[in-house]
Order: structure tokens, then sequence, then C-alpha cells
């Protein structure tokens, strides 16, 4: 009798292959990486809310909120009135009186007026570049959300996969056991074995059973991770590839330092410390004078039933410049522009930290990765050489030259050996898809 393994492919045609059988899922919808990428892009409930603050930026960035346009204002009023009046009106060589009660009378003002500022120590210039400069943070901060929420579906949907694929290891680790059960329960009734050896195999295939039920639960929790990121609800069934592969083309980029020139977290930074420059400056321009251009069209009439002005109407236009110069105001603008060169100072110090970050960031994942690409080698023969040695002890054990004990070991090392090697390979991927993020290359094309 054979012994019963999984089967994993070598390093072909640039990947890394372990093949393992898909686990049977009522309703499950296979999802690939792409697609899980897609769905999150689209579902997350974060990127929604990360887009939205792009807008908010945009609805900021525009010539009006810098202070380039025209204030245009429109005001009127009617009133009435109504009096009691004793009235004496000088007529040539008299007095004349008059009263009245009850007259009354009404007014109608109305008018428009616009306040252009066309200089202010081109401080609506520096508004202007500060607004396009927070504009352009905002868009590469969600880049990075972009990056980051693709990194974290990727390993989610790869720890998914692994866990489908320890699943498996158990199932046909499950089966050996069963196996040995059934050899040492044959061999106990006829006499060939102690039922020591029978109750022992019994306790490891129940204790093989208590680890499969365990591995089922990562895979749940697995999956619950999997959809919250995705924006579905968390028990969705579903199935990913049953397959790690770990591209071996990008190993020549990935084993050397590459630029972070499109790392978006960075480039926020930077924009944030450009913005706060252009801050200084606005903040600068009040000491200057600022003129303004003033014009105004007004309509207004008067009716009255008693007095010397019975009826007026008037209506024009005006306009006219005007000039305000802050002298003195406590301070304050000397204040706020110190603080805002501190403000400067700090962006600029953590866009040197995150930097500094990202290096060390990317020497620990490069790292990991070589290393990873060395223990995979190492464990594919680990696999090999546990294979053989568990089939020679099942083969040695049905010829009753070996014992129960000693065929649970060898079991035991193959399927350890298995599943060293599919940490192996999801630990690769994981040092890969971190490299990719902090160089920004995750988010391109999504």
């Amino acid at each position: 009798m054979k012994l019963k393994h999984l089967t994993y492919s070598g390093l072909l045609l640039g990947g890394l292959l372990l093949g393992t059988a898909a686990l049977a899922q009522n309703g499950a919808t296979y999802l690939g990486p792409e697609e899980a990428l897609r769905l999150a892009l689209e579902q997350n409930i974060g990127r929604q809310i990360s887009d939205e603050n792009v807008s908010i930026s945009r609805q900021n960035y525009t010539r009006g909120n810098a202070g380039f346009l025209p204030r245009v204002t429109a005001a009127g009023a009617k009133n009435w009135s109504v009096n009691n009046e004793n009235l004496e009106i000088f007529g040539g060589d008299r007095i004349i009186e008059t009263s009245r009660r009850g007259a009354r009378s009404n007014n109608l003002n109305a008018g428009v007026t616009a306040n252009w500022t066309v200089f202010d120590g081109l401080g609506m210039f520096y508004a202007y570049e500060r607004l396009r400069l927070q504009y352009d943070a905002s868009r590469q901060l969600n880049l990075n959300f972009v990056n980051g929420l693709a990194a974290d579906v990727l390993q989610a949907y790869y720890r998914h996969t692994l866990q489908q694929q320890q699943v498996a290891v158990w199932e046909s680790t499950l089966e050996l056991s069963e196996q040995r059960l059934r050899l040492a329960k044959d061999r106990y009734e006829v006499g060939r074995s102690s039922k020591q050896e029978y109750l022992s195999a019994l306790v490891d295939y129940n204790a093989d059973r208590a680890a499969l039920l365990a591995q089922q639960e990562a895979l749940l929790n697995a999956r619950h991770a999997l959809n919250r990121l995705l924006g579905q609800q968390p028990a969705r069934p579903l199935t990913t590839a049953d397959t790690l592969t770990a591209d071996s083309s990008l190993i020549a980029s990935l084993m050397e330092p590459q630029p972070f020139t499109q790392n978006p977290e960075l480039r926020a930074a930077e924009y944030q410390a450009a913005a706060l420059q252009e801050f200084i400056k606005e903040q600068r321009s009040q000491i200057w004078p600022s003129i303004n251009f003033n014009a105004g069209y007004n309509f207004a009439t008067i009716n009255n039933q008693v007095g010397n002005l019975l009826f007026r109407q008037a209506s024009g236009f005006t306009y006219g410049i005007s000039g305000t110069w802050l002298l003195f105001d406590g301070l304050n603008t000397r204040r706020t522009t110190q603080v805002a060169r501190i403000q400067a100072r700090i962006a600029e110090l953590d866009r040197q930290q995150l930097e500094l970050d990202l290096s060390s960031e990317q020497a620990d994942a490069t790292a990991a990765y070589r290393n990873s690409w060395q223990r995979v080698a190492l464990e594919q023969e680990n696999v090999e050489y546990a294979r053989q040695n568990a089939s020679i002890a099942l083969d040695r054990y049905q010829l009753g030259v070996t014992t129960s004990l000693e065929l649970r070991v060898a079991q035991q090392n193959a399927q350890q050996a298995e599943l060293r090697l599919l940490n192996a390979v999801f630990e690769l991927k994981l040092a890969e898809i971190d490299l990719l993020r902090i160089t920004g290359q995750l988010a391109n094309g999504l």
C-alpha cells in the first residue's frame, strides 16, 4: 500500500506553484486576486471615504477661495409708515401750516455692489498655489490608501489561500491517520500487536480530527477578514486560488533597493511641506497694503402724502478705489508667520523621517524576500525527503518491522515539512507584496 500525500510542483514558468486540492464549498464563489482588488476598490468603505476627502480638496481648490474673484452683493428694502404730522412750511412771504392725521409714506431702496481686491501683497497667488498643493497632497494620500488597501487585500487573499492549503494538508494527514488506525486495529484483532498500539493510533486520529477543526476555524476567520476588506458580509462564502505563486521575474528588481519616487505617502508629505511654504508667504503678504476696486448701482424712491417732498426717484452708478494698510495688529501677523515656519520645519522633518522609515522597511522586506527564496528551496528538498521517509515507514509498518510510534513520527515529519513549505511560500509572497507597496507599485494601474 502506497502512502497518500499532497503534490507540489517546483519552480515552473517563472513562478513557484504549490498545488493543493481545492476545498469543496457549497455556494462558494471563486475569487481571483484581480477580482478581489476590483471589489475592494469599488466596495471598501475606507476607499469611499478617502475619495470624498479628495472631493473636498478639489472643491476648495478654486480661484474664488483664493481671493481672486470679486464679491458681489445685492440688497433691497421697502418701508411703509403712517404718521400724524403737523408741518410749518415757509411759502414766500408767509408760513403755511399743514396738519394731517394718518399721513402715509413709503420708500424703496435697492442696489448691487461689488468689491474686488486687486492687490493684497500677492497673497491670493500664494493662497491659490497652497490650495493646489493641498489638492495634490490629498490625491497622493488617496493613492497611498489605495496602495495600502491593495497590499492588505492581497495579503488577506493569500492568507486565505494558505489556510485553504493547510486545511488540505490536515485532511490528508487525517486520511493517513485513519489508514494507520485501520492497520493498527487489524493487527490488534489478529494478535500481531498490542491494544496499547491500537489505542495510541486512535488517540492520534482524534487529535488530528481536532487539529483539522481548528484549521477549518482559522480558514473561516481568514475568509471573514478578506470579506471585510472587500466590503462584503463576513460570512459570505468564497474560495481563492488553490496555489500560492511567487513571481520569479521580480527577483532582479526586488533584490536591489528601489527609489521611492512613486511612493504616494512620501509624495504627499512633499506636497504638504511645499503647501506650508506657500502658507508662510501668504501670511507675510499681510504686511503689504490692500487695494480694492468698488462699484455699485443703486435705485431709490420716496412717496409722501404730505410735506415739502412728495415724490423722489434716484438711480445711478458708483465706483471708486480704496486702500487699507494694516500698520499694527498686536504682532499677530508676526506670530502666525512664525507658527507657519515652525509647522513647515515639522513637515520637512516628518518627510525626512518617513524616508528613513521607508528605507528601513525596504531593507527588512528585501532581506525577508531573499531569505524566503532560500527557505523555499530548502523546504522543497525537505518535503521530498519527508515523503520518502513516510512512505518507507508505512511499508515497514505493514511488514511488521517498525512500530506504530515510528510511523507516526514519520507521518508528522512529512506533515510539518508540507506546512513549513506552505508558510515559506506565503512569507515570500508577503515580502513581495510589501516591497511593491513600499515603492508604490501596487497602486499603479488601479
